[in-house]
């Protein structure tokens, strides 16, 4: 495994492929060895990360004669990580059946799923980024591979997007985000987002600044990429995270405080 997430969410990643009778010999990026890279070859397939940052080291290794790579799409969600176990087997020299192995476990996932995703249709997640920068979003190549866009909808959450977008005098072009039932809004100044901020009635922006006061004083909650976790549980638990986010009454309990002490 190459590019994927470090600490315990590598475990649930390798754990998979165990499930299945594949073994996993070596993780590598981030953090790595000498000794782990001299023994790639003895692995019968490399499994990158589709994350952009990691594409010129890719290329390095790609060079490395004998070697087998595979890029699938990352593990993220139900379906992202059903899609790249099966990515995996149909590349297997000996491919074990997806349904053999996973089929039971990933109904009951459905089943656990469900009344989740009901709970989340009641709550909408903002994403506050410039418009130029929007495919970030769903692609899977950026955010350390997280497709956050795609990720959310399968959730069940609804989307606002807040797109910036330096004043101009040509039309915007048209939205397919707004067409497949997200919202976008626009604005080109700090006071035009405040007021987007205040009005929304999502329940939590994304934003990867800790204590973020442009939310703080709009009593919006805040997720970021580190509420996200790859593999069957790790959807799970993503989905139960972001709904207790969204709940929280913290933000709206206080919000008058913020105000009143001139939060800037």
């Amino acid at each position: 495994l190459l590019g994927f997430p470090s600490g315990r969410l590598r475990p649930e990643i390798a754990g998979l492929q165990a499930t299945k009778g594949i073994e996993v010999g070596h993780c590598q990026l981030p953090g790595w060895n000498y000794s782990g890279l001299e023994k790639l070859p003895e692995s019968g397939l490399q499994i990158l990360s589709p994350r952009a940052d990691y594409a010129d080291v890719f290329v390095e290794l790609s060079k490395v004669q004998g070697l087998k790579f595979l890029t699938p799409k990352s593990p993220y969600g139900l379906l992202g990580t059903r899609n790249w176990l099966k990515a995996i087997e149909a590349a297997m020299t000996s491919p074990v059946s997806f349904e053999t192995a996973f089929g039971e476990r990933y109904r009951q996932l459905r089943r656990t799923w469900r009344p989740l995703r009901a709970l989340a249709a009641k709550h909408r997640l903002a994403f506050v980024i410039p418009e130029a920068d929007l495919p970030a979003l769903g692609d899977g190549r950026s955010l350390e591979g997280v497709p956050l866009l795609p990720l959310v909808r399968e959730m069940g959450f609804g989307i606002d997007l807040l797109l910036w977008s330096p004043p101009t005098d040509t039309a915007p072009m048209s939205d397919p985000a707004q067409a497949a039932g997200i919202r976008v809004r626009r604005f080109s100044t700090a006071e035009e987002l405040d007021r987007l901020l205040c009005e929304g009635d999502f329940s939590a922006v994304y934003s990867d600044v800790c204590h973020d006061r442009r939310l703080l004083r709009n009593a919006k909650s805040r997720f970021s990429r580190s509420s996200f976790e790859p593999g069957f549980d790790g959807a799970v638990r993503t989905l139960h995270r972001l709904l207790r986010i969204c709940q929280l009454p913290f933000h709206r309990r206080y919000e008058h405080l913020w105000r009143n002490h001139g939060l800037q």
